[in-house]
């Protein structure tokens, strides 16, 4: 089920980012909040890297205790982000002043936290 949503709501940011218009004209037509597009398309954030991979940067759109460790920043990219970590994704995280990031990936040797 969560799945789904998630596809349909990426579907729609698609749709968004074609039409050319702004959140707003683009939410209204289609009957949507605003704000829960713009939500989804912070959530689906990817990066090109120079060799032509893409990178997924799921980020964290509410403030965490920036005391946490790896493991509660994974439980909390599962629970809030809603991708595992060994996904290959990297987690950006932000403190409740937005004057600090944590960014947390998982590579072969485990968890990584810069």
């Amino acid at each position: 089920m969560a799945e789904t949503g998630r596809q349909r709501w990426t579907e729609r940011v698609e749709q968004w980012k074609q039409s050319g218009l702004s959140a707003r004209e683009c939410a209204s037509q289609a009957g949507l909040n605003a704000g829960t597009l713009w939500h989804w398309k912070c959530r689906r954030v990817e990066v090109e890297l120079s060799n032509g991979h893409r990178l997924r940067v799921p980020a964290g759109l509410e403030p965490v205790d920036m005391r946490c460790g790896f493991d509660r920043l994974a439980l909390l990219a599962r629970e809030r982000v809603g991708h595992d970590p060994p996904s290959g994704a990297l987690f950006v995280f932000r403190g409740k002043r937005a004057t600090r990031l944590k960014v947390l990936w998982f590579d072969r040797h485990g968890y990584r936290l810069l």
